[in-house]
């Protein structure tokens, strides 16, 4: 099989219609496994994911592409200790972005080519997090088909000291 990477190998197609992306359907044969994580230095935690899809011929899946990391989309879970700077804390790093509101994206297609298996990653940025030390933390991930099944998971990973 064919390995690809999204976004630059696997081609998409525009905004589809909710009425279209209700009505549409995730063939049976595509599967999607977490593929790794990887951490990636003192700002970073990479997560990984694989689409496989077996069959001889294209395919199109409707999926929902989560804004800033499209369809495969992960988060930190914020725990005791661990958690999202506030924008009111006074020891927030100076040169982050306000939290923005979150905007839905539409749904979009991606035309998958026979006989392949198309590698997903998500980097998970550690400024806008307060922690100290290296703790072990949970990483949630989700593959965001439009209609079931919806792969998710959860894992641990100990980060970087700071």
């Amino acid at each position: 099989m064919k390995t690809l990477r999204y976004p630059q190998d696997v081609r998409t197609t525009r905004a589809v219609s909710n009425e279209r992306a209700y009505a549409s359907a995730v063939p049976p044969e595509l599967s999607f496994a977490f593929g790794g994580l990887v951490v990636a230095g003192p700002d970073s935690v990479e997560v990984s994911g694989r689409l496989t899809h077996p069959l001889p011929r294209e395919s199109v899946v409707v999926v929902f592409p989560a804004p800033g990391t499209g369809p495969f989309y992960a988060r930190f879970v914020a725990q005791p200790g661990f958690d999202w700077y506030r924008p009111d804390d006074p020891e927030r790093p100076k040169d982050l972005p306000p939290p923005q509101p979150p905007v839905p994206p539409p749904p979009v297609e991606l035309v998958l080519p026979p006989e392949c298996v198309v590698v997903f990653t998500t980097v998970l940025r550690l400024k806008p997090m307060k922690y100290a030390g290296a703790p072990e933390v949970e990483v949630e991930w989700s593959f965001l088909f439009w209609n079931e099944p919806k792969p998710k998971g959860r894992l641990s990973v100990r980060l970087p000291p700071r």
